[in-house]
């Protein structure tokens, strides 16, 4: 069967109106009067054969299984022609009960009409069959009266109709009975009877009543077999419905709620969920039912109702045990343990109670709501769906003492899993009820946060938080809030940058044991935190996030409160060499190049200095090479002209010997004896004569000699005036004392200073290393202070050095920097 919106306590009231009721083709059907308007001539024209149509054309129409009056007949109904609707309406009766008209068929007495699922009878049937004008067209209506039909059928089987009613008849397709309300397919055929006298009876747990002067309507559709019970004064008081109740028959008079109700003996009446995006979406997908039930439905014991319309399957376990067998033990009292297995859906507006919640009595009405329960042998689950509207005040699922408020629409879900085990005393399904095995209920939308009284248990400033996107989670611990907020905190120093993640949990038995958790891009007295968390409950407002810098996440904890923030966190920090290079780049890179410089102005002073020795050096050569070689001629010469002399002085010496040696010979001559004189004259005169001649040419040699050294002597002057020409006061002076060195070598002098220097000043600076230690800051309300300790690594003549070092944390618009003294230099910093 296909679903049909209508308003469940107004819907009706579109049945009946000025006693007319609506037939087929639209057509306006006025009652026959005593229930037997017809021709007198047809009543007595009794059908002794098979009957025959007024035209003789329509036969077909009617099948008779013998000629005789107790023949047995079936008339097959359907809409006829082209637009031929849904299956066939067979009704069965004895030959003797038709009657031909001037328009049709007349049956009076007992009709069976046909079903899949069996037989129901029509008793005191007085019944006006149309026929068309054409064989094509078939019976084109039924109209008359008959007592109420109730199919005791399937699980109806032990239905008992303690009071029936006389109703008027007439047969049309679902589309144009829709306004009834009843569920009907479009494009099936239904007969509908309408009375307005008393009905009552019991089918089941399921009590009927329909009180006499109002009016109702059953709606047949013999294929399945479905019927439909509604009526027009549906849902005030004493009106027509049926009361489902599973208790003592005392406690079911107490109800009284009423409803319409459907029945299919097939189970195919369908669920039409207008929500697919449902959590339960998937278990209504496929949903059909035994059971059709239209307007305030109460759900037993479970804390919902929903005026809507339910469809219900009585036997979801496919077992063949239903309620309808056995719904009450032998006390009176239900039991699961019979193997009621339902499943039911309903959509409508909802009342929801909250058993499990202790601390307030209230109720939900939700509009637009849907509902999915099951009742197995020992547990009922019951998944639901609705829309609460913004109201004044609080919203009504929140006790007054809770500081929130609804602003927007919420979209409420909810589910409840109890354990029915304990069903079989009230006190049992109270228990049952408070202590849920599974119960909470979901709602979202916007709402506002009073947190002013959390905040004065925390000793901090809370105001009104207004919470967007959120979800309030109500179960038997209490309520939990979840969802965004761009809020600004009153808190001292305390705030979020964007908006923040915000969990609220309050328990249901003792809200000053509240918690308040916030989580978003924190910032606290200037310093970001990243995605820091903000709890508040009544030990505090407990502060945690954490510092992202280059050297890693520094983990920051502590507190707040109405006058200061005090938080601390410490990590293992690591600055690579890299980073110093930053730092000490320009402290090394001038150090360096004012090294360099001294360096090349040594060099060039050493090369300048060395060139310029050269150079005077040279003169010094040439000059003592020129003096030497001078001194050297000269000493030759003198030397020539002393041989020279001491030739002369020799010669004269030896004349000198010659003219003594011969005084000596002429002494001997004149000392010899006389005798003697005569043959010693000869001697004498060979010794004197050749020592005279010998004189004579050392005369002659001496004056040769005299003439070469007054030659000598003129070479020896020519070579003094030489020597005498060379000036010699260079070689008085030092190289190093030549202003042409000694310049040079006062600047180099000094450039060798400057080069000490840029030599101590290089050798002062820290040495580019890594640096590895712990660093540990506290944020209070005037920012972020931070000690460091650890070791600096370096390397020294291809060795490496590790030395203990300390430093601060310094922060700047929040831009970080480790301030390290590192040796050779204090208060390097390093952009963290």
């Amino acid at each position: 069967m296909k679903s049909i919106k209508q308003n469940s306590r107004t819907k009706h009231a579109a049945l009946i109106a000025s006693g007319s009721i609506l037939f087929g083709s639209a057509a306006l059907y006025t009652p026959l009067p005593a229930y037997a308007a017809v021709d007198s001539a047809l009543v007595d024209t009794a059908v002794a054969t098979s009957p025959v149509s007024p035209n003789g054309s329509l036969a077909s129409l009617l099948n008779c299984n013998a000629s005789a009056q107790d023949a047995t007949c079936s008339l097959i109904i359907r809409f006829g022609g082209a637009n031929q609707i849904g299956p066939v309406i067979e009704l069965t009766t004895l030959a003797a009960n038709i009657t031909t008209t001037a328009t049709g068929y007349q049956l009076t007495s007992d009709v069976i009409i046909k079903t899949p699922q069996g037989d129901i009878p029509l008793s005191n049937a007085n019944l006006q069959l149309t026929i068309g004008s054409s064989p094509s067209a078939g019976i084109t209506g039924i109209q008359g009266t008959a007592d109420l039909p109730f199919p005791k059928l399937g699980f109806l089987k032990d239905a008992n109709i303690s009071q029936n009613a006389t109703a008027f008849i007439g047969m049309d397709n679902g589309k144009n009975l829709a306004n009834l309300g009843a569920h009907l397919n479009p494009d099936r055929n239904y007969m509908v009877f309408h009375f307005d006298q008393g009905m009552s009876g019991t089918v089941g747990p399921m009590k009927i009543t329909a009180p006499g002067g109002q009016s109702a309507t059953f709606v047949l559709d013999p294929s399945d077999p479905y019927f439909y019970i509604g009526g027009s004064g549906f849902g005030s008081e004493s009106s027509f419905g049926v009361e489902f109740c599973d208790k003592t028959p005392e406690e079911c008079a107490q109800t009284g709620e009423t409803y319409g109700f459907g029945l299919s003996l097939a189970g195919q009446i369908p669920f039409e969920n207008d929500n697919p995006t449902l959590s339960f979406a998937n278990e209504l997908a496929n949903m059909k039912g035994h059971l059709v039930m239209d307007g305030t439905i109460p759900l037993g014991d479970l804390p919902l109702s929903i005026t809507g319309s339910a469809v219900v399957n009585i036997d979801a376990d496919n077992d063949g045990v239903t309620f309808f067998d056995s719904p009450l033990d032998t006390g009176g009292i239900p039991t699961n343990a019979l193997g009621i297995d339902t499943k039911l859906a309903a959509k409508g507006s909802l009342d929801v109670g909250i058993p499990f919640l202790k601390v307030f009595e209230t109720g939900i009405q939700l509009a637009e709501g849907t509902v999915l329960m099951t009742n197995s042998k020992f547990e009922k689950s019951v998944y639901f769906n609705g829309v609460q509207a913004v109201g004044t005040g609080a919203l009504p699922i929140i006790p007054d003492y809770l500081p929130l408020t609804q602003k927007s629409v919420l979209d409420v879900s909810g589910h409840f899993l109890i354990d029915t085990t304990n069903f079989g005393t009230p006190e049992g399904r109270q228990r049952a009820l408070e202590s849920m095995k599974e119960g909470y209920l979901i709602a979202n939308g916007n709402f506002d946060f009073d947190a002013r009284n959390l905040g004065a248990l925390a000793n901090v400033d809370l105001g009104s938080l207004a919470v967007a996107s959120a979800q309030l989670i109500l179960d038997q611990h209490g309520f939990a809030l979840s969802g965004q907020t761009s809020t600004n905190l009153p808190i001292l120093n305390v705030g979020f940058t964007s908006k923040a993640n915000i969990n609220l949990d309050i328990p249901a038995d003792n809200i000053n044991a509240s918690k308040l958790n916030m989580k978003g891009n924190l910032n606290v007295a200037g310093i970001s935190l990243g995605n820091g968390i903000l709890d508040v409950s009544s030990k505090g407002a407990a502060i945690s996030g954490e510092i992202n810098a280059v050297i890693g996440k520094i983990n920051m904890s502590g507190t707040a409160n109405r006058s200061a923030v005090s938080l601390t966190g410490s990590t293992a920090i690591n600055i690579p060499l890299s980073k110093f290079a930053e730092a000490l780049g320009p402290q090394l890179t001038k150090a360096n190049n004012d090294l360099q410089k001294a360096l090349n102005d040594v060099s060039t002073l050493n090369t300048v200095v060395t060139e310029q020795r050269r150079i005077v050096k040279s003169e010094h050569d040439q000059v003592s090479a020129k003096l030497q070689s001078a001194q050297q001629d000269v000493q030759t010469a003198q030397t020539k002209v002393n041989l020279l002399q001491n030739q002369i002085n020799s010669f004269y010496g030896t004349i000198a010997q010659y003219r003594a040696d011969i005084n000596w010979w002429n002494n001997w001559y004149k000392n010899l004896p006389w005798y003697k004189k005569s043959y010693s004259w000869a001697k004498l005169a060979y010794e004197t004569g050749w020592r005279g001649t010998a004189i004579g040419g050392l005369y002659i040699s001496i004056t040769g000699i005299e003439a070469s050294k007054a030659t000598a002597n003129q070479v020896l002057s020519a070579y003094k005036q030489t020597l005498a020409g060379i000036n010699t006061s260079i070689l008085a002076i030092p190289v190093d004392l030549d202003p042409r060195v000694s310049g040079p070598l006062g600047a180099l002098e000094i450039a060798k200073g400057t080069l000490r220097s840029a030599q101590a000043v290089v050798s002062a600076l820290p040495k580019l290393g890594d640096f590895s230690g712990v660093t540990v800051l506290t944020i209070d309300n005037n920012g972020l202070k931070g000690n460091i300790a650890g070791s600096y690594t370096f390397a020294v003549n291809n060795s490496r050095a590790t030395v203990g070092v300390t430093g601060k944390i310094s922060v700047t618009a929040n831009n970080f920097k480790a301030c390290l003294d590192l040796p050779g230099a204090s208060g390097v910093c390093v952009a963290l």
